[in-house]
């Protein structure tokens, strides 16, 4: 008997620890991204030289410890009267040096900037990834630790992929005055229907095997993929204004999370979406009208 209830507990969990240890768990050790390495990046040509800009342009390391006691690492580029800063977070298994394209666009309209590495990913500890969810609070004390150094500057929070799920998630956090405006590229609103999209559309497995994984995702991960990450009932509580864009052939992310995300939100909204365009390739695709409605909206509002 004692033998067979084993046998079912391991076929149980088996799921879930697949799940964490392929989606969730830190694959590789914490390195210095912003270095040179020897594999050449393979990306755009304009993104190569952007991180080429970023590996030479003058930065700060700086640290934070996180409240469940996690060191964190991020990129502070001040400049000028350090009146306004853009907070940049990554997605997916990337780092700091990888949003490089967007830092050097900010960065030469005159914005300071904090390039976040992410928990689990490039210089900040954590052996779990957070998909947006932790990392929400984690955003909350780095605009604390800009507030501390500069005498709380004007604030705008920019997120692509998981990092447009942190920045939206953070909307619902009781975020300080001087945080003036919220873009997100291409974020999901709701870890559960990300993942189970995931799920069906890549691996082709049931929704079920969400459900087997959930119990184990608590355990290590220390949060639940079914009940946290609702990124609309964050953005209803949201008091500041969002940008929200996605691309039009976005399958990664489907672009209907973007309906969702606009309809939570209560306050001042605007919404771009690149036609033709993959999963956070609305830069790539349509520069111009990228940066021409992040521009128009993030500056209309820097100086609030």
């Amino acid at each position: 008997m004692w033998i067979l209830i084993f046998l079912l507990a391991l076929l149980l969990l088996l799921p879930g620890g697949f799940f964490y240890l392929f989606a969730l768990r830190r694959k590789r050790k914490r390195r210095a991204p912003a270095k040179r390495s020897q594999k050449p990046y393979s990306g755009p040509k304009t993104f190569r030289m952007d991180r080429d800009w970023l590996r030479e342009t003058a930065k700060q390391d700086v640290y934070l410890t996180s409240r469940d006691g996690l060191r964190l690492h991020a990129y502070l580029l001040p400049q000028g009267d350090y009146r306004n800063f853009v907070v940049i977070c990554h997605g997916y298994r990337a780092h700091a040096a990888s949003t490089a394209h967007y830092a050097r666009h900010f960065y030469e309209a005159g914005a300071s900037l904090l390039l976040i590495d992410a928990r689990a990913h490039g210089e900040s500890e954590g052996r779990s990834i957070g998909m947006g969810w932790p990392e929400r609070l984690d955003v909350v004390d780095w605009i604390a630790e800009l507030n501390r150094r500069y005498n709380h500057p004007g604030i705008a929070l920019f997120g692509v992929s998981m990092g447009g799920a942190t920045v939206l998630n953070a909307a619902g956090e009781a975020l300080p005055e001087n945080v003036r405006c919220i873009v997100s590229d291409c974020a999901y609103v709701s870890l559960k229907d990300e993942f189970l999209h995931q799920l069906r559309s890549f691996y082709h497995l049931p929704g079920a095997f969400l459900y087997l994984s959930d119990p184990v995702c608590r355990l290590l991960a220390l949060y639940s993929p079914l009940r946290d990450g609702d990124g609309c009932a964050q953005l209803e509580r949201c008091k500041r204004p969002v940008l929200l864009i996605h691309g039009g052939a976005d399958d990664f992310v489907p672009p209907e999370m973007l309906d969702r995300a606009w309809n939570a939100i209560p306050g001042p909204k605007e919404r771009l979406i690149v036609p033709g365009a993959g999963h956070a390739e609305s830069a790539i695709a349509a520069p111009q009208l990228y940066w021409e409605t992040v521009d128009a909206f993030w500056k209309k509002y820097a100086d609030a």
